[in-house]
């Protein structure tokens, strides 16, 4: 088939439909009375609305800073979940729905409010500027209930917005809560081992070295007096010997036995003054009283010595010693006094070095120790201070002081349904109507196509056309064009009787 004859077929069904103007008068008001009988019996949906503002916190964050700082998004999300938990669901039923005994149908009726609630994030307004709302939308076929249900919603969405942000805030109290006390676990751990490392190691630390080393010096001093009054208490010694060897012969006069004990006195007052001068300095007190006793004791002379310490001349018992003698012991003991003192000593000493060595090996060990110490205090200092600051926002939750939901526009029963649509319905019903009264001309038209007119003829024929005939009507066929048209306008106007009666019935009644 060429361009032409398809053409032609077109014009010629269309030629065909205009003739049969009837069908489709009769497609559209039947199509449309249908439609408004659909319209009639369909269950119509209402949907009731109401907008949340979500209120910023009351006190700044300056102040206090929230630790409540999810996404809105998230948020909202949640809290859908949870208003659509069984808890509130059956609440919610038993007050709007009636009592409903069966577990299986307070699980439909759940599932179903469910499925009818929409939640419309309005977090712009129409300036581009952040608004902070957002929108709970119900469907219902009750336009009252609709809006019961959702403005019922909206004050379970504001209350379990409130128990949310409570429930957040203490979680994140709890949480630095315990993220404090596991550092300070583990900075009572080093702080134990600390302890523990100083108390082995008391006198080896580096803050001792200081006192480790002033007692050295003190015990060196020590060392050099007590070598000093060692070494005069041999002399002595060795000056009573000889002088016990000297008087052997015969027992000494007064006269020499006073000069003995003068010299004796004066060497223990010489050796007191050293020992002074070892602890202290020349200008202290007590070396200067020390030496104004020698000066005064030398000035006086043995005339000076008390008559209690100069012996007598005459001969001592058999078994009594004499006053050599007992100065001899004397100065033995004494000799043998300093030389374990100096043993003392030097073992203090060593034990002084010992210490001062250690000191840096030491402070190495107690370094690696305490590796980290400083960071796990600044770590714990910082918990402490949000765990403070949570537990003011954690708080400012509980008293309804932070971020809130507040409704701004509670619904009202709606008066137009949103579905079914009227004008989705009756194009519909017009078209269903057109399709099934002229469908079956255009298909026959199409299927069985037929030339009643000169120009289709001309557009089929593939020679040229010479002549036509005019179509000469009889009487019979007068007459049956008469019972066409009859038949035909009989039924348009029977389609339209019956649009207007249903147009009449649904609207005027």
């Amino acid at each position: 088939m060429t361009e032409a004859s398809g053409m032609a077929l077109v014009l010629e069904v269309a030629d065909r439909l205009i003739r049969s103007w009837w069908t489709a008068v009769a497609g559209i008001c039947l199509g449309l009375a249908g439609a408004l009988i659909a319209l009639h019996f369909m269950p119509r949906t209402y949907v009731a609305a109401t907008k949340i503002l979500v209120v910023p916190p009351k006190i700044p964050q300056e102040f206090v800073k929230s630790t409540v700082n999810d996404d809105f998004a998230v948020r909202i999300a949640a809290l859908k979940d949870a208003v659509l938990s069984r808890n509130y669901m059956t609440k919610l039923i038993d007050k709007l729905y009636g009592g409903v005994h069966s577990e299986a149908a307070i699980e439909r009726m759940i599932a179903d409010v469910g499925s009818r609630l929409d939640v419309k994030m309005d977090m712009y307004n129409q300036s581009g500027q952040r608004a902070g709302m957002f929108s709970l939308l119900f469907r219902d076929d009750n336009p009252k209930r609709a809006a019961a249900v959702v403005n019922e919603l909206s004050d379970m969405y504001i209350a379990e917005n409130t128990r949310y942000r409570s429930g957040r805030a203490e979680e994140a109290t709890h949480m630095i809560e315990q993220l404090a006390a596991d550092v300070r676990k583990q900075l009572e751990a080093k702080e134990r081992a600390v302890a523990e490392f100083k108390s082995r190691h008391l006198y080896d630390l580096p803050e001792r070295s200081e006192a480790n080393l002033g007692l050295l010096q003190s015990r060196q001093r020590d060392l050099d007096a007590n070598q000093k009054a060692l070494q005069t208490a041999q002399d002595r010694l060795q000056l009573v010997q000889s002088q016990l060897q000297g008087a052997s012969a015969g027992a000494p006069t007064a006269a020499s036995a006073a000069k003995a004990a003068y010299e004796a006195r004066l060497a223990d007052l010489q050796r007191e003054l050293t020992v002074l001068r070892s602890r202290y300095f020349d200008d202290h007190p007590e070396v200067k009283a020390k030496e104004r006793e020698i000066q005064e004791f030398i000035t006086a002379g043995p005339a000076a010595m008390p008559k209690g310490m100069v012996p007598t001349t005459s001969a001592p018992p058999p078994a009594a010693l004499s006053p050599l003698e007992q100065e001899a012991q004397t100065l033995a003991r004494e000799v043998e006094r300093y030389r374990n003192d100096q043993t003392k000593i030097r073992n203090d000493i060593a034990v002084y070095t010992a210490r001062l060595e250690a000191a840096p090996q030491v402070q190495l060990q107690l370094d690696e120790i305490t590796k980290g110490f400083e960071a796990l205090q600044k770590q714990y200092q910082d918990y402490q201070g949000k765990v403070q600051s949570a537990k003011g926002a954690e708080t400012i939750e509980d008293a309804q002081k932070g971020e809130q939901f507040e409704v701004i526009e509670r619904a009202i029963p709606p008066v137009f349904p949103v579905a079914p649509k009227p004008a989705i319905i009756l194009a519909a019903g017009v078209v269903f109507g057109l399709l099934a009264f002229t469908g079956p001309l255009l298909v026959l038209g199409f299927l069985r196509p037929t030339v009643q007119s000169e120009e289709g003829l001309r557009a089929f024929a593939s020679v040229p056309l010479l002549v036509s005939i005019p179509r000469i009507d009889t009487d019979a066929a007068k007459r049956q064009a008469v019972r066409d048209r009859v038949r035909n306008v009989g039924l348009s106007a029977l389609s339209a009787g019956v649009l207007a009666i249903v147009v009449i019935v649904e609207y005027v009644r």
